[in-house]
């Protein structure tokens, strides 16, 4: 039913729709349809498919949980109404944001659950070993970290490209992915394949972000002043 469509969002070569059941308005699900290749459809299999397809039940996603979808180039997020994210797809340059460069057509890729307090250990204890640059490997059963929960988490911002990021609702941002041109703003050039935050620096407090729009090889911030 079109009528019941609450956004849309378009990927490379593919495209997802956020609805409601019309018997109940808060049951909100995700369908994909589109080219497959990279399991970015988040449907179980690599196949591409002309029709609307549910997208993969899981014990995070029961196909009425949804908040939000977006499609990057060749990836897609979801947001649930618990908070948890879910990524599928390519994962290149770590923009599915699970700790690996495996791409995945299953949507239980999740960020782990874990609080800002041991959020900046978990960095510390990965610096400069869980950041891809390079090449992708091909699997449909990839090993991943277990389900993060960002419980604060507002807005899923996506590019064409390689990189995803949010802004929690104290006005923290985050992001994770293709980083080669400085666009993930942590002063380096590197790739992240987890969230990161990039550096207090031109008005930027880790407080005060209101929006976010990224493009191809640049990202810009809004901030609340």
């Amino acid at each position: 039913n079109y009528n019941n469509i609450l956004s849309v969002s378009a990927g490379e070569n593919h495209s997802g729709i956020l609805s409601f059941d019309d018997l109940n308005n808060s049951n909100i699900n995700v369908s994909m349809f589109g080219r497959n290749n990279y399991g970015q459809l988040g449907i179980g299999n690599t196949d591409d498919t002309r029709f609307a397809t549910d997208l993969t039940i899981s014990n995070s996603y029961d196909g009425t949980n949804a908040d939000s979808v977006v499609c990057g180039y060749n990836h897609t997020a979801v947001l649930l109404k618990t908070g948890k994210v879910l990524t599928c797809g390519r994962n290149n340059m770590g923009q599915l944001g699970n700790s690996t460069n495996y791409n995945t057509d299953d949507p239980n890729s999740l960020l782990n659950e874990i609080s800002d307090e041991n959020f900046n250990k978990n960095l510390l204890y990965k610096s400069g070993e869980h950041y891809f640059s390079g090449y992708t490997t091909t699997t449909d059963t990839p090993e991943s970290d277990a389900s993060r929960n960002f419980v604060n988490r507002t807005n899923i911002i996506y590019s064409t490209e390689h990189t995803i990021g949010y802004i929690t609702n104290t006005g923290k941002l985050y992001l994770w992915g293709d980083g080669r041109y400085g666009n993930l703003g942590v002063g380096t050039t590197k790739s992240y394949a987890y969230p990161i935050e990039p550096n207090h620096t031109c008005g930027y407090n880790g407080k005060n972000a209101k929006s976010i729009s990224i493009g191809q090889y640049h990202t810009l911030l809004l901030l609340n002043t």
